[in-house]
């Protein structure tokens, strides 16, 4: 076939061509021409591929490499071994999203400290060695350089933790409307000297719910310090057990003794861990001290005490994770996109009740 031109191929930048992107890929210059052009034939995960190199390298999309509607999707959902229970209604939402869409799902299970290996062929699934993937979706965290890696190749979405600097796109919780919703009636029952505890550097999520609250400390012109927020290590954020022992419990209890009136936790699992070890220490929630919760979950709601804390529908985050997949087969010249979804307040034992 006759090359085309560049300006007639919608390369805006005169160093790229249909040659370097059909080196860079290991695909034919013919293959380049079909994918760009949207002609029927080619698999899709070759395509996305091509039309994310064919951005890099300058070439402006002008629509056609829209995937068409009858194609078949393969999507490949990576989760986490540790929390199977916590991906679950996450799975839930996926699975009945894929199906009206006539998407195939699969599901890869990994120990957190194994997450690289899922570049290595021997461990990789059949699918990504294969390259049948059309589309990713990462559940919970995975490390940083993993996921720029593959959201370079193929199209990704985030169930909750954001990845900065990545064409990834992130469907997640409302934080600041959770913990505005917690503040306020935490505010409306008299307290005044409330903390943050559960504080993870390592953890998106967890920088959004703290930034949340301290804002709105300051809107309140409440007394804060640095010793008010207090911190957990990297494996508790990722644990889904209570922790038992903790440098932080001691801590917060501590702060408890000289004056905080309530906590304000990044999520359920640190807020029971909290309760827990208050009544341990003689520390009456929620007379003596308030604690609230951050996303119920139904494989703790039979947890004791009952957390005051706010509800997300895990599985409308799953269902909306994989429509903004298809969405992005759709559309994939679109920037990335943050998806949140609304809280709601769920009163338990473990706040007072509000003044009236």
């Amino acid at each position: 076939m006759p090359r085309r031109s560049i300006a007639s191929m919608g390369f805006a930048d005169a160093s790229a061509n249909l040659d370097s992107i059909a080196r860079k890929l290991n695909v034919s210059v013919s293959t380049v021409s079909r994918a760009l052009r949207g002609v029927p034939g080619i698999h899709s995960a070759t395509r996305n591929r091509i039309v994310l190199e064919a951005r890099r390298q300058g070439y402006i999309l002008r629509g056609v490499e829209r995937p068409r509607e009858t194609e078949v999707k393969n999507i490949l959902a990576l989760c986490h071994i540790r929390s199977p229970r916590g991906s679950a209604e996450f799975l839930e939402g996926i699975s009945q999203a894929a199906q009206p869409l006539g998407f195939n799902l699969m599901t890869h299970f990994l120990p957190p400290e194994d997450s690289a290996s899922i570049f290595d062929p021997a461990r990789q699934p059949p699918c990504l060695r294969e390259n049948t993937v059309d589309g990713i979706i990462f559940l919970h965290r995975w490390p940083h350089d993993v996921v720029a890696r593959l959201s370079a190749q193929i199209p990704c979405v985030s169930v909750v933790h954001r990845y900065p600097g990545t064409i990834t796109e992130t469907v997640g919780f409302d934080d600041r409307l959770g913990i505005d919703l917690l503040m306020a009636h935490l505010l409306k029952t008299g307290a005044r000297r409330i903390g943050f505890y559960g504080y993870c550097q390592e953890m998106t999520w967890s920088r959004s719910r703290v930034s949340a609250w301290m804002e709105t400390m300051l809107h309140h012109r409440l007394a804060m310090a640095a010793e008010d927020v207090i911190s957990i290590k990297l494996e508790e954020a990722l644990s889904e057990a209570l922790v038992a022992k903790s440098y932080s419990l001691e801590v917060a209890a501590e702060r408890t003794r000289q004056g905080i009136q309530a906590w304000v936790c990044a999520n359920d699992s640190t807020a029971l861990s909290l309760c827990h070890f208050f009544q341990k220490r003689g520390i009456k929630v929620p007379s003596q001290v308030q604690v609230t919760g951050f996303h119920r979950q139904s494989h703790i709601t039979d947890a004791t005490p009952v957390l005051t804390t706010v509800r997300v529908d895990s599985r409308e985050v799953g269902v909306a994770a994989l429509r903004r997949l298809a969405h992005r087969f759709r559309y994939p010249k679109e920037s990335p996109r943050a998806i949140l979804l609304p809280c709601s307040l769920e009163m338990g034992e473990t706040t007072l009740a509000e003044r009236p």
